[in-house]
């Protein structure tokens, strides 16, 4: 493959092109949102449903988010390039790498709410004989929305966060730009001299891309989830709420053209269509199973024939396997840092949504957090290493490699803690009322453990997120210098990088993505499978 693939887009950087990349991006995130929705929903509940699978699904779904993309990303490449060509299969691995940065957080947050369903719905759906599609569209969809829409919320900014690695696909010492917002502000960094003025502008679209999707989908969406909490008390009939989009000061031309649309939109008999598409999946299920498994048989029989013949079987032999000390010292490193960032993340998320989740300016800090979410932090990369690593030295790289890893994990916990505060019921606050029941006694007795499953899911997403952007964070190379300098502050993410990056080592690439592997699995099974376990003891019932 040609090595000047990508040379063609960097003339391109012109003030023109950046609503159309703003719109190509877009549509990526729309697309890998689809399919992170579809996954998170039929895998989650299967997970949550089904003993058996439950056993497998969560360790697996641990070890995928926490596996850095650095190890995965170059197979996915290799394959979906080979099995569609270079610019289609370019594009399915862009979509891919957004998917996986936004389905582990929604998947974690459907399974959490379908285990914490009351136990007497659960009694009702088998004293009544509920049939599967009438539990599923009445019980089990309804118990996820409003985990599944904050969850959403959180990987859609996480989604914006990793779109700027993703639409640039290097294969070997070829790279292939694809058009998007994410490659316009990669390529206008690359230039000599910088082209900082597309750079900020590209920052500043993205931005506003945020915002308007928070303000006019995520919260909305929101509101509406209020409907979906548990309640048992009678005494009050509380208004249904629906999804309205806020009114906000702009040209009235636009107003008329777009936003009176929209609500045209949505006010028309979608139900009607979605209930009818329900009958109609209901009556056909055997022949739409039987389709599907018949379409991914012949999906994979075609997979395996385009790969087989660039398969080598080659017996892996890194030499990092020699050096058993090395893998010690790095991995108590990498889990070090990473424990940092879960505990610093908790420091101040838990306060922060004690006190938004229960105020007035709900709207605008989560407008804040949504915003700071999706932030382009490699944009910052640069200062970050001007300012505090190459002044400070190793110290320096401890700090940034943290700080990095921080902006990968903390909005996490934030998001799932303040779905936990939000997902109280009413019928608690009117008893805390009654009682009189407040201050710390309060926190104790009813906020915290409200929290706390949602918190666990919090953690867990972030313990994934903190060692994704640690492998990246964990080797700073800046012209012939490289940190850490010392092999006593390796870590993972730095045998990861100098093995992908300076050496192609696959080898070692696979050893140390396995020795990655096995501490995730051990952790779960030893520490986060007993949180979830004991976080059950906080469904309302």
């Amino acid at each position: 493959m040609n090595s000047q693939l990508g040379r063609g887009v960097i003339p391109l950087l012109s003030y023109f092109l950046l609503p159309v990349y703003a719109l190509l991006s877009l549509l990526r995130m729309i697309i890998a949102y689809l399919f992170s929705l579809i996954f998170s929903l039929s895998i989650g509940i299967l997970a949550a449903k089904n003993e058996k699978a439950e056993h497998i699904i969560i360790p697996l779904l641990d070890v995928l988010q926490s596996v850095p993309i650095l190890s995965f990303l170059p197979i996915a490449i290799i394959f979906f390039i080979n099995l569609f060509g270079p610019y289609i299969g370019a594009e399915i691995s862009s979509i891919f790498l957004i998917f996986t940065s936004q389905v582990w957080n929604m998947t974690f947050g459907v399974y959490e709410a379908v285990k914490l369903i009351p136990r007497d719905l659960e009694e009702m759906v088998r004293v009544y004989r509920i049939g599967k599609f009438l539990y599923l569209r009445k019980i089990l969809l309804p118990a996820t929305m409003t985990k599944l829409i904050y969850n959403s919320a959180m990987s859609w900014g996480g989604g914006w966060f990793f779109l700027y690695a993703s639409e640039i696909i290097s294969l070997g010492n070829a790279q292939i730009p694809l058009p998007g917002i994410g490659s316009l502000l990669a390529l206008s960094l690359a230039e000599s001299p910088p082209r900082i003025d597309i750079a900020i502008l590209s920052v500043l679209i993205t931005m506003f891309l945020v915002s308007f999707t928070y303000l006019f989908i995520w919260r909305p969406l929101m509101e509406w989830s209020e409907n979906f909490k548990y309640e048992y008390s009678a005494g009050e009939i509380k208004r249904k709420r629906v999804f309205e989009i806020p009114r906000v000061r702009i040209p009235p031309f636009l107003y008329r053209s777009f936003f009176r649309s929209l609500r045209y939109i949505l006010r028309l008999p979608i139900r009607n269509y979605v209930a009818g598409f329900v009958s109609f999946v209901e009556r056909r299920a055997g022949i739409i199973k039987k389709g599907t498994f018949l379409l991914l048989i012949l999906f994979i029989a075609y997979s395996a024939m385009k790969i087989a013949p660039h398969i080598t079987l080659e017996m892996p032999s890194s030499e990092y396997m020699g050096e058993p000390d090395l893998i010690l010292i790095a991995s108590l490193n990498s889990i070090r840092r990473v424990l940092t960032v879960l505990l610093i993340s908790l420091s101040w998320t838990i306060p922060v949504s004690l006190l938004v989740g229960r105020g007035r300016h709900w709207d605008e800090f989560m407008l804040l957090f949504e915003i700071a979410a999706s932030f382009p932090i490699p944009v910052l990369w640069p200062f970050l290493v001007k300012y505090i690593v190459l002044p400070l030295g190793d110290e320096g790289f401890e700090i940034a490699a943290i700080m990095l890893a921080l902006f990968g994990a903390q909005f996490y916990v934030l998001f799932n803690s303040l779905a936990g505060v939000k997902s109280i019921s009413s019928d608690l606050e009117e008893m805390r009322k009654v009682f009189l029941i407040r201050g710390s006694l309060y926190l104790r007795k009813l906020v915290i453990p409200g929290m706390f499953p949602s918190i666990v899911t919090g953690l867990i997403t972030a313990w994934g997120g903190a060692w994704n952007s640690l492998i990246v964070a964990e080797y700073i190379k800046v012209g012939n210098e490289v940190f850490p300098s010392k092999r006593a502050q390796y870590g993972l993410g730095t045998l990861l990088s100098i093995a992908a990056w300076d050496r192609g080592d696959i080898s070692s690439v696979i050893f140390i993505t396995a020795v990655l592997t096995l501490i995730v699995i051990t952790v779960n099974r030893a520490f986060w499978r007993f949180l979830y376990d004991y976080s059950a003891k906080f469904r309302v019932e």
